[in-house]
């Protein structure tokens, strides 16, 4: 892309929401940065950078939010016009770029949002009932009804991530109090072995949280495959 107008306000787009978690809307453009054109010319460059696949609409009444291609030209180009600072860069690179496969994908993508916001994110696994899952067993053994789930073992998570697979990648909600909105939810598509005593177990544990699945409400899902 080389229209520099439309850089400035995907520069903006991408500030904006990584600083409020919100869909960024052309009136809160309008009022929060000087970008020296009318409101008018502002929507039709988000309209121009949501066809090409920067920004997208998260519900039909919702403001924009950047895509990964959007981040990824925010580092790549939009730097050259506002310069970003050593940690904010080096986070959102981080966030893009060195991953070889799907843990590292999740491990980065959490991190970075952290990093940046303070943003909570999920990652939801499917499982299968096979041979006992030695992660899983890890995190287990640590937990009873009595305490607050709180790790005191590092574990390694290795075998509760597939090898390879689809990930959905959605903005979502929690609904275990209190309320978390705009929850950063990555869903593996590829299930994992674990044992049926483990899934007793677990489901035991957790008996609180156990919901039904609930509708879209119109959110966009990106799919990606690693």
């Amino acid at each position: 892309m080389a229209n520099d107008r439309r850089l400035k306000v995907l520069s903006a787009i991408v500030t904006d929401y990584v600083r409020t978690r919100e869909p960024v809307g052309s009136k809160a453009l309008v009022e929060r940065y000087r970008l020296g054109v009318s409101p008018a010319t502002i929507r039709n460059d988000m309209a121009a950078l949501e066809d090409e696949g920067y920004i997208h609409q998260p519900h039909t009444s919702a403001g924009r939010v950047p895509t990964q291609k959007g981040y990824r030209l925010f580092v790549d180009e939009v730097a050259r016009i506002k310069p970003l600072s050593a940690p904010e860069r080096a986070a959102i690179t981080a966030l893009l770029s060195g991953a070889v496969d799907l843990e590292q994908v999740v491990a980065r993508t959490v991190r970075a949002l952290a990093q940046l916001t303070g943003q909570l994110a999920v990652v939801a696994v499917f499982g299968r009932i096979g041979k006992p899952n030695s992660s899983l067993q890890g995190l287990l053994d640590q937990f009873t009804a009595q305490t607050s789930h709180e790790l005191t073992t590092p574990v390694n998570l290795t075998e509760l991530l597939p090898d390879t697979g689809t990930v959905y990648h959605y903005l979502g909600s929690l609904t275990t109090p209190p309320l978390s909105e705009t929850v950063e939810w990555y869903v593996c598509a590829d299930t994992v072995m674990i044992g049926e005593q483990q899934l007793a177990a677990y489901q035991q544990l957790f008996a609180a949280n156990n919901r039904k699945i609930q509708p879209l409400n119109d959110r966009p899902i990106i799919a990606e495959r690693f």
